[in-house]
């Protein structure tokens, strides 16, 4: 089960119910699990979903808004690929919709890592990256946030 359930998102952080209401808590897993639990970490984030009323700033202030932007933007990117065949808007008003929520969400994201970093949360540790060079090729595995 999601940090955050659909319904709060639906009632919560949308304003315009006939699109964003279809977010479905599968959309905020995928969130979860692809953008927030890289920048939380895995021990954080298992103790918000254990003890959610000790994070209520955190969740409320950063998480939920963040996690609400990731969601629509899967949601959007869904959407188009299902109904591409059917919709009258250009492919690029499309790229340019999805890249803004996309700067959205990662401007949130970022927004999150920078307040964690204050110390305020003992089980926050920062995420590591590890670089190494094979055969002349930078190869960079990372937990961390990149636009």
């Amino acid at each position: 089960m999601p940090l955050i359930a659909a319904s709060y998102l639906n009632d919560h952080q949308y304003h315009t119910p006939d699109f964003e209401s279809k977010v479905t808590e599968a959309f905020i897993t995928m969130a979860e699990d692809k953008y927030l639990i890289p920048v939380l970490t895995q021990v954080l984030y298992d103790d918000i979903i254990a003890y959610p009323a000790n994070y209520t700033t955190l969740i409320n202030k950063y998480i939920a808004p963040c996690l609400s932007d990731f969601a629509r933007m899967l949601l959007y990117n869904q959407f188009l690929a299902d109904n591409s065949d059917t919709l009258s808007v250009s492919d690029q008003l499309r790229r340019d919709n999805l890249a803004d929520l996309r700067s959205a969400a990662f401007f949130k994201l970022n927004l999150l890592a920078e307040h964690l970093k204050t110390g305020i949360y003992e089980l926050y540790i920062t995420p590591v990256s590890a670089t190494r060079i094979i055969s002349g090729f930078l190869i960079t595995q990372s937990n961390s946030i990149s636009l």
